[in-house]
């Protein structure tokens, strides 16, 4: 894969001429902006939606996305798949039925949208995590700073959001895309590729923390989820619910533990 010189993969940027403006002048230079795409997802010969994403990782996000919205719960569940041209085509076991009929349409960017009920969300909380693991709080920061260090496209582009599956000292898998309910999915379609143990990983992301985020994290098992942003208030409710200790503001040497602070030490 071609690299330019900040480290970044030269397919998911484009270089364009730009006007700026600073300190009363003009200038003409060069900028670096982020590549968007889309990726179609058809199920047992029927189309099932469309995802405005980046163009990387796409087989983990369409894994994330079916497992996230309820198609799949393991990777078996598909018997056959294949990526042709942004589309993913995949042959399931069994299509389940999933709840509501029409789209919801999410927070994130990317005009991300779930087809699930919003009243699921609610019948999800009767799941709780049990894990009884024990988080160290010097970790969560160290790894963190760790985290945004990697994060290059978003440092050279300031257009993307990024989600990492991590221990306590390994950052495990990484996934940057232009929506942070994508770059979650991304990180679940991983996650169910490799069959990890998850009760000693969390999941660390650079966007807000909506509920949404918080029920993909539920749905794999996992107790902790952090970032550098803000969580939501239906995040907070659905964490708690849910056994799920939700950080924010984990920034240089500080955090704030918005759930289940019984989780951390």
């Amino acid at each position: 894969m071609k690299k330019s010189d900040n480290g970044v993969s030269t397919h998911l940027v484009r270089t364009i001429k730009v006007l700026q403006y600073r300190d009363g002048n003009f200038e003409e230079k060069y900028d670096d902006v982020v590549e968007e795409d889309f990726l179609t997802i058809e199920i047992n010969g029927s189309i099932l939606g469309t995802i405005a994403c980046l163009p990387y990782q796409l087989e983990y996000l369409a894994f994330g996305f079916l497992f996230s919205e309820g198609f799949i719960s393991k990777r078996s569940d598909v018997v056959s798949w294949h990526l042709e041209e942004k589309i993913f085509k995949a042959t399931l076991n069994d299509r389940p039925v999933v709840k509501g009929d029409k789209p919801t349409f999410l927070s994130g960017c990317g005009k991300g949208i779930t087809f699930k009920d919003p009243f699921f969300y609610d019948e999800a909380n009767n799941r709780k995590i049990n894990s009884s693991y024990i988080f160290s709080v010097e970790k969560i920061l160290e790894i963190m700073k760790e985290f945004l260090a990697l994060d290059r496209l978003h440092l050279a582009t300031g257009g993307t959001h990024t989600a990492a599956l991590v221990t306590e000292d390994e950052i495990l898998f990484i996934a940057p895309d232009i929506g942070r309910h994508n770059a979650v999915q991304k990180v679940a379609g991983w996650a169910l590729s490799e069959v990890v143990r998850m009760d000693d990983k969390f999941i660390l992301t650079t966007g807000r923390i909506s509920r949404e985020v918080v029920l993909y994290t539920l749905a794999l098992g996992i107790s902790l989820i952090a970032s550098p942003g803000a969580p939501m208030s239906l995040a907070i409710k659905s964490a708690e619910l849910a056994g799920i200790a939700v950080i924010g503001f984990v920034k240089g040497r500080r955090l704030t533990v918005f759930s289940h602070k019984e989780r951390i030490h």
